[in-house]
Parts: structure tokens; C-alpha cells; sequence
């Protein structure tokens, strides 16, 4: 709690020394090694947070947050078919998370994949009308869509 506590409040450094300490406590807990990826990136250690993203997988906390820092940290490494990969398993559900295929698209997107890109942000505004990322990214990619004069 004290460590989303300082989360809320903008405070990541103590966040992730909270949440280090409640590892250390409890190892078996995903939940803590999730939170531990956010207030990592947080604070710009992408390499620590895409430690405790897997630590969180491995523990069974393979939920869309605990994708979507592990495929960001491995985009920012210049890996986006490994980020793919991490993403695709996800975007398989038929209610994935937007969130989850907007960051599918944006890999897409950057290997010049614009086609796969866009049908990534369309099922995004299936799953989420309203998604303003998933817009966002579809009037960047200068594609109206499949179907659409």
C-alpha cells in the first residue's frame, strides 16, 4: 500500500523502494512485481522494469499492464518483433485490451508495417469506441480503414 501510495503521489523513487522491500518480503508475490515494472519505468529503468515484468509473468501476473511494460521496455531497446511477440499472445483475445493493441500497432508501425498497424488501432475502436489513443495513432497512420472510401 505505501508504495502505490507514493506512486499516486508522484513519488516513484520511494514507490520502488517500497515495492522492493515488499519483494524481498514476499518474492511469490505477482502483484508486487508488477508494481515494481511500473515505478520502475517511472522512474526511466527500463532494464528494471522489464526484470520485474517477467519475474511478474513467471508468478502469473500476465495481465495487460505487466504486457504492455515488457513489450514498451523492448521497444525502447529497438526490439519490436520480440515486443510482438510479448503483445500478440494478448491481442489474441477478442476483447483485448486497446491499450494492448494500440502498443501491438505502434510495433507494427515502426517496422513500416502500416497496414497491420491499422488493423490493430481498428480493433482497438472495436473493443473501445471511444479509445482516444487508439484514434490518435489511427489518423497518424493517414489509413481511413478496410472498406472506407
Amino acid at each position: 500500500m505505501l508504495g502505490e501510495c507514493h506512486l499516486t503521489l508522484n513519488r516513484p523513487g520511494l514507490a520502488r523502494d517500497a515495492f522492493r522491500t515488499a519483494a524481498k518480503i514476499d518474492p511469490t508475490g505477482a502483484k508486487t512485481w508488477n508494481a515494481l515494472a511500473k515505478a520502475s519505468l517511472a522512474l526511466g529503468d527500463v532494464p528494471g522494469a522489464m526484470a520485474a515484468s517477467r519475474k511478474a509473468m513467471v508468478l502469473g501476473a500476465a495481465g495487460p499492464e505487466t504486457t504492455i511494460v515488457l513489450a514498451y521496455g523492448l521497444m525502447r531497446q529497438g526490439r519490436s518483433l520480440d515486443a510482438i511477440k510479448v503483445l500478440d499472445a494478448a491481442a489474441q483475445d477478442p476483447r483485448a485490451d486497446p491499450t494492448v493493441l494500440c502498443m501491438l500497432g505502434r510495433c507494427y508501425d515502426t517496422l513500416g508495417r502500416t497496414g497491420q498497424a491499422t488493423s490493430c488501432y481498428h480493433q482497438a475502436l472495436r473493443n473501445d469506441p471511444a479509445n482516444s489513443l487508439a484514434k490518435s495513432l489511427l489518423s497518424m497512420t493517414g489509413r481511413r480503414g478496410p472498406g472506407t472510401p
